[in-house]
């Protein structure tokens, strides 16, 4: 199983939804995150939608594919790039990209 990635909106980003949204919109205000991965051997991860609020940061839980399973099994360690894509309430788009690396404990040592 995939380490879970914290996801945060950038404080110091001008068109922060808590600073812009209007008022009157009852304080819900989400920004919705897409994240996907994949490895240098191009083993891509699903898609996975997870909605955030705006003031707010979350924990996000990534399924490994099949094939990751199998690489993570053989290698104890397989290093992902996530490419994040963050969308306000008012449609501004950030992407960026983060390196995680999900390693397999020793059978000795898990409970």
């Amino acid at each position: 199983m995939a380490q879970p990635t914290v996801l945060k909106p950038d404080p110091a980003d001008p068109a922060d939804p808590a600073d812009t949204a209007d008022p009157a919109s009852d304080g819900r205000r989400l920004v919705v995150a897409r994240v996907s991965g994949q490895t240098r051997s191009r083993l891509k991860l699903k898609t996975k939608r997870i909605a955030v609020p705006a003031d707010a940061a979350r924990t996000g839980k990534l399924t490994l594919t099949q094939p990751l399973r199998r690489q993570l099994a053989r290698k104890r360690r397989v290093t992902l790039r996530l490419n994040v894509r963050l969308t306000d309430p008012l449609g501004n788009v950030r992407t960026f990209s983060k390196r995680l690396a999900p390693r397999l404990l020793r059978s000795d040592r898990r409970r």
